[in-house]
């Protein structure tokens, strides 16, 4: 990958790292992704509310809290089951899609 081919020979240190980083962000966001789709399975087979990450080790979804890769754990809306970075987390802000391109009338660019 770019971030990957960046990170191993950027041509600065500041490159380097900056390119370590965004290759942790896309490892975030994949998580972030399938503990979503873990958190869903527990509430749609009856699981309690509000939902905790001790919740779902207990009920062995689970193996222990999870945590980004910079070791901090992810935060766990108890009624939403939304998922993100925990507070604190050095990956923060997570990248997003850039909105469509539109022309100047307002409609999208294909």
């Amino acid at each position: 990958t770019l971030f990957g081919a960046l990170a191993a020979s950027g041509e600065s240190d500041w490159v380097r790292k900056d390119a370590a980083r965004r290759l942790r962000q896309l490892d975030a966001m994949d998580a972030i992704d399938e503990l979503r789709g873990i958190v869903t399975r527990y509430r749609e087979r009856g699981g309690s509310t509000p939902v905790t990450w001790q919740a779902l080790v207990r009920a062995g979804y689970l193996r222990a809290i999870p945590a980004d890769p910079d070791g901090v754990a992810y935060a766990l809306g108890p009624w939403s089951g939304e998922v993100g970075l925990g507070e604190g987390s050095t990956l923060a802000p997570l990248p997003t899609e850039p909105p469509p391109a539109r022309h100047a009338s307002g409609t999208a660019i294909p």
